[in-house]
């Protein structure tokens, strides 16, 4: 019978589980897609491109994704088992609610655990392959693509005009090309190396057989070139002119392809699994003991040596303030103010020292820190949202698309608030790191626990009639529903 019930609950929670998951992974997927759509449209982006940076951003987007899709989908089993009173005969057959919840709450430890090791090994490599990704697509610069009466400029040292172009043809009409390069002519040998101006009355471009540079078929045209400083001795032209009827023009798209940066130059915290995160931390923290004691050795040798000086001044039969005092008033005011300057440089020192060294070494550790516990947060909520969820489909007895919808919308924004104010607060050293980023967990820990309670002990949590009773609107409402009737 046990084998059955948790075969039947388990079959029950699985499939709205995955369709939430789906869902709601299409809808974040649409969305990062739309913000970045001026990043990804008009560069001539290739397929393959497109889904690996898909594959990354979908990868980036789980630790979001499945809070969401948990608590969507055991608000909806456990709404639609006690809709349909499946529920109310279990418990009647002697099952409590965590009895009933027992074979799920096993299925949640094992997707923590995925969770973990998500969060650990797997997300921090796609975030910051999508991070380096979006980098080298917004340094690339857009395809090639003539608009009429408009120079194009996106190729390095040319810029190209076409007064009309026949998009079923490919004719151009009226072509007027700027080289403004030095090597990147290939028209002749003879002009080669030279600042040129091309016109051409019309002509049509195509790809390069090795699909890496533009060719145009030029007809009718001109040529004119620069002469360099160093020929100029031998004419007294600068310019030289010259007239073609069908000529071809190379051009190199080396500039416009996506150069993929190299990994290795880029270092980020988000790489670390909790070992390096641990062994960074400890080192962080001899670092800071290291400086701390820098700066008391540096207050006591400077002191010390104060002390020396006065000691080697001392006579017994003196009084200790006496070398003081029978100085004049105006060298005695020079002893002061060396003394305040000291003081000051010492002071100075200190506080550079802390704010620069100490300081920028403590913000470092807190990132880590903050690092460290993010590890964990997604695991537990999973965990937490679960039994936040269950009960409450338990106790609203509604199931569908409808209330635990609305549920999952409310508690989710909850969630996701906190978990934002909560990290960027321990971020910027106002709270304890785990206070900040456990902030949300702290929350709703208190709500499952309250709803678990109230769901497996029957509670009348969210029942109309209930309130209406308390508020003496029960037997109101029955007269006004009675002389309807009449």
């Amino acid at each position: 019978m046990f084998k059955t019930l948790n075969l039947l609950i388990l079959r029950s929670y699985i499939g709205p589980l995955i369709v939430a998951f789906c869902i709601v992974m299409f809808i974040l997927i649409m969305q990062f897609l739309w913000l970045y759509i001026d990043e990804l449209m008009g560069k001539g982006l290739g397929t393959w491109l497109i889904i690996e940076l898909v594959f990354y951003a979908s990868a980036n987007l789980v630790n979001m994704a499945l809070p969401l899709s948990i608590l969507f989908s055991s608000t909806m089993t456990f709404g639609n088992l006690a809709e349909y009173n499946e529920l109310t005969a279990l418990k009647a057959s002697g099952n409590s609610l965590i009895r009933v919840m027992r074979p799920l709450i096993i299925l949640m430890v094992f997707i923590s655990g995925f969770a973990f090791y998500f969060s650990n090994n797997l997300w921090p490599v796609a975030n910051f392959k999508m991070r380096v990704l979006l980098t080298d697509i917004s340094k690339k610069k857009p395809a090639m693509t003539l608009k009429e009466g408009v120079f194009y400029n996106d190729i390095d040292g040319m810029s190209i005009r076409v007064m009309k172009k026949n998009d079923e043809t490919g004719l151009l009409q009226d072509i007027l090309i700027y080289d403004r390069s030095t090597t990147n002519s290939s028209y002749n040998k003879d002009f080669r190396d030279y600042k040129q101006v091309i016109r051409a009355e019309y002509g049509k471009m195509h790809r390069s057989p090795d699909n890496k540079g533009l060719v145009f078929e030029l007809h009718n045209g001109e040529i004119y070139k620069e002469i360099e400083q160093n020929q100029l001795k031998d004419t007294k032209y600068p310019f030289q002119k010259s007239r073609f009827k069908h000529a071809s023009f190379n051009l190199d798209l080396s500039s416009l392809d996506l150069k993929r940066s190299d990994e290795n130059n880029y270092t980020t915290d988000q790489l670390l699994n909790v070992k390096q995160l641990d062994r960074n931390i400890d080192s962080l923290n001899k670092v800071a003991r290291v400086i701390k004691e820098n700066l008391t050795d540096y207050v006591s040798k400077t002191y010390a040596t104060v002390r020396q000086r006065d000691k080697e001044n001392y006579h017994p039969h003196e009084r200790a303030t006496a070398a003081f005092e029978d100085q004049p008033q105006v060298e005695q005011k020079k002893i002061i103010q060396k003394a305040i300057t000291r003081c000051k440089n010492v002071k100075k020192h200190i506080e550079q020292q802390t704010k620069d060294a100490l300081g920028y070494n403590e913000k470092y550790i807190t990132t880590l820190k903050v690092e460290w516990h993010k590890k964990f947060t997604l695991s537990i909520a999973c965990l937490i949202l679960f039994f936040i969820g269950a009960p409450l489909g338990s106790i609203v007895k509604k199931g569908g698309f409808g209330y635990p919808m609305l549920f999952t919308i409310a508690f989710f924004i909850l969630y996701y608030i906190l978990t934002m104010i909560g990290q960027k607060i321990a971020s910027n050293q106002v709270v304890v790191e785990y206070l900040g980023v456990w902030l949300s967990s702290f929350v709703l820990f208190p709500i499952g626990v309250f709803l678990t309670y109230k769901a497996n002990n029957d509670s009348v949590l969210f029942d109309r009639e209930f309130y209406l009773r308390i508020l003496g609107l029960k037997k109101k409402v029955k007269d006004e529903n009675s002389s309807a009737m009449l």
